[in-house]
């Protein structure tokens, strides 16, 4: 499992409302996506419509969401530390979990990318 850190003091990233609520946001994308990817043919990462779920440090479910056509997700969380986790089906798709710190008020930048396992 590789496991990405996250830390969002304040004044870093987008601060939330007038009520200091936390969140967390991001993008669920996956690749490649093409068997063989040249220079004059790149191959972007596709989104994916998945269900990500957020849990706590010992593995415990605080909530799960899914990820929109886009691969674009939110949830509003309180202070803390968590992981993100993409519930997929697909047993060739990988997706690493990511863990990371939400400060108080503070809009937390998740970005999650699965490997399709084209090679």
């Amino acid at each position: 499992m590789v496991a990405l850190a996250v830390a969002l003091a304040a004044g870093c990233g987008e601060r939330g409302g007038s009520t200091g609520q936390s969140s967390v946001q991001g993008h669920v994308t996956a690749g490649p996506t093409c068997p063989v990817q040249r220079r004059d043919h790149p191959c972007a990462d596709k989104p994916l419509e998945v269900t990500v779920k957020l849990s706590r440090a010992n593995g415990s479910e605080v909530m799960h969401t899914r990820s929109g056509r886009d691969g674009r997700f939110s949830m509003l969380v309180a202070p803390g530390h968590y992981q993100l986790e993409v519930i997929a089906g697909g047993a060739r798709l990988r997706c690493p979990k990511l863990s990371l710190h939400v400060a108080s008020g503070v809009t937390a930048g998740a970005d999650l990318r699965c490997d399709m396992g084209i090679r």
